[in-house]
């Protein structure tokens, strides 16, 4: 099992009890789990009997229908809940639950019970055949990429009715078992499951890789896992890694989701792209030393073919430092990463790599893909029907917890002007607000929410920091209106020199003298405004450019930016006006 990465965890004990006596019982853990943030489970009990244990999980599914989070479905899950209240608040909490619904937990015990029980091996499922207490035999059966025909399930699910117990049980690592088997059809059983083409032998160890589907069927993922798994095959079959065959186990997800728990694995690869100068291609991350109740830890990331070649350099480098019948999780334990990354960095893979520049939005500092929006455009419809892509969701988050100065960043981040959005903007995104297709109150308030975050920051907006050093290229905006500062903001950001010329004695275009001083402060467009050009922007106010000026600016300029506006009247259909020329 892998108690320690769910939700609610429960580990089969013998308890040693303090009056010396023996108890079964369980380990009870919470609040583990993967995806982009992952957290290992905490121990919430030591000892929980038998019969109350389904007692202590609607008490543990309670606290999470009072605490957890029902505005940001990212966050909606136990183990945010863990992370943010502790293991001791969430404790206490339960046993609140646990005395409402009179439920007796006089023999709970909060701290870690000794397991007097029957030693189990570290990993009991690499052995090829497990007895049970009746005497009858577990065939393991070995699935590659966890995929098959219909017509072999069927086989198999005949072989269990003939055999076995008539049931065939799935593992964790993809593959099948037959339980119930009597020793003497063991054998007969075993030879029939080979001429299906499946392997009986070196379940959960080297050759028994576990991949996610990958892009095959899932648009989540980024990576194509299943070329990966067969680029794979040589290495792990190859004879001279038999000597540690059981003690290495290796998983690959196609993305952070971690549909295959790679950080738990001794070896795991997590699909991602690498940046290239043009591009990107498919890649991975790559962990060693992971354990059920520990992750591993990052060697480095690497293109899909270079893989292949950094995991030969770990199980190489692992043959040469294991101790017998240690697993690498074990070894990399004990002496750290620091021989694997030795063996990984004299293979000399490097890479000429983009920069990575803090694009669109503060709070992931990534860019944004189409596939981003369609998953926006489902999961986040508000954040997918502004025209700015705000990241909406994270800086409510933000005002709730009371840093209403980072929420202020990522909207300023994402809006030129974030004090005139907060006052003036159409709001689309409360038409499309989640909340109100469960709510009769209506949409939440994200404008007025944007604008509580300006107000009540500690300080004036401050320029935002460049995404690269100075580029030696000069570029003039010509016009200084909502669109010709947005443009001058993020071209300096990149690093070059910006120059705004405005035909008015002022900036700010439509938005200063098209809105009253009433709905639009001009103090707050003045901040917003300053915040773009105390970055280093000139400002050569009443300049008209006509026709000649532009050509010349061409000349004098790396880059010449319009956005001079198309201001026209919206004049009143009325009978008695002048005709409109």
């Amino acid at each position: 099992g892998q108690p320690h990465i769910n939700c609610i965890g429960m580990v089969a004990i013998a308890a040693r009890m303090p009056d010396g006596s023996q108890r079964p019982g369980f380990r009870v853990f919470i609040g583990g789990g993967m995806g982009w943030k992952p957290f290992i489970g905490q121990l919430l009990y030591g000892y929980v009997p038998p019969e109350r244990i389904v007692d202590l999980c609607r008490a543990i599914g309670l606290l999470f229908r009072d605490y957890g989070d029902r505005y940001i479905r990212m966050y909606s899950r136990l183990k945010f809940v863990v992370d943010r209240l502790g293991i001791d608040r969430c404790r206490q909490l339960v046993q609140q639950y646990l005395d409402q619904e009179g439920v007796d937990r006089s023999q709970f015990r909060s701290e870690l019970i000794d397991d007097c029980g029957p030693p189990v091996g570290l990993r009991p499922l690499s052995e090829n055949t497990t007895l049970g207490t009746d005497g009858k035999a577990i065939l393991g059966i070995m699935i590659p990429k966890g995929e098959m025909l219909a017509s072999q399930l069927l086989a198999i699910a005949q072989l269990s009715e003939k055999y076995a117990d008539g049931f065939l049980h799935s593992t964790n690592r993809q593959n099948l078992e037959l339980h119930g088997v009597p020793q003497r059809w063991f054998a007969e059983a075993k030879a029939q499951i080979a001429e299906m083409g499946f392997a009986t032998e070196g379940l959960h160890g080297l050759a028994d890789v576990v991949s996610c589907v990958g892009t095959t069927y899932c648009p989540l993922a980024v990576s194509h896992t299943h070329t990966m798994f067969d680029l794979l095959q040589p290495v792990v079959k190859d004879p001279k890694y038999d000597p540690i065959r059981n003690h290495v186990l290796i998983n690959i997800t196609g993305c952070p989701n971690s549909c295959s728990p790679y950080r738990i694995a001794d070896i795991g690869l997590r699909g991602l792209r690498i940046r290239e100068l043009s591009g990107s291609t498919e890649g991975y991350q790559v962990t060693i030393g992971g354990e059920v109740d520990r992750f591993g830890q990052v060697i480095g990331e690497f293109k899909q073919h270079d893989c292949v070649r950094v995991v030969q350099a770990i199980l190489d480098k692992f043959l040469q430092v294991r101790r017998s019948g240690q697993t690498l999780a074990e070894n990399v334990a004990e002496l750290g990463i620091g021989p694997y990354l030795e063996a990984v960095q004299a293979l000399a893979i490097k890479y000429a790599m983009a920069p990575n520049p803090l694009e669109l939005s503060a709070d992931t500092g990534r860019a944004q893909t189409i596939g981003d929006m369609n998953v926006l455009l489902r999961d986040v419809p508000c954040r997918a029907a502004c025209p700015a892509r705000t990241n909406v969701p994270e800086y409510i988050r933000l005002i709730a917890e009371g840093k209403l100065d980072e929420a202020h960043l990522v909207n300023q981040e994402d809006n030129v002007l974030p004090g005139v959005l907060g006052r003036i903007c159409s709001r689309p995104c409360e038409s499309r607000c989640r909340y109100q297709w469960t709510s009769i109150l209506g949409p939440v308030r994200i404008c007025h929410l944007k604008r509580s975050a300006a107000d009540g920051k500690t300080g004036k907006s401050r320029p935002l920091p460049p995404y690269f050093g100075p580029s030696g290229k000069r570029v003039v905006v010509v016009g200084g209106g909502p669109a010709g500062l947005a443009a001058a903001r993020e071209l300096k950001r990149y690093g070059h020199e910006v120059t705004i010329f405005e035909r008015e004695p002022y900036l700010g275009g439509q938005v200063r003298f098209g809105v009253p001083a009433f709905r639009l402060p001009r103090e707050v467009l003045d901040e917003d405004i300053d915040a773009i050009i105390q970055s280093g922007i000139a400002v050569r106010l009443g300049v008209a450019i006509d026709a000649q000026s532009l050509d010349q600016l061409c000349q004098q300029y790396d880059a010449v930016v319009l956005a001079v506006g198309a201001n026209k009247p919206r004049r009143l259909e009325l009978p008695t006006l002048p005709e409109q020329g």
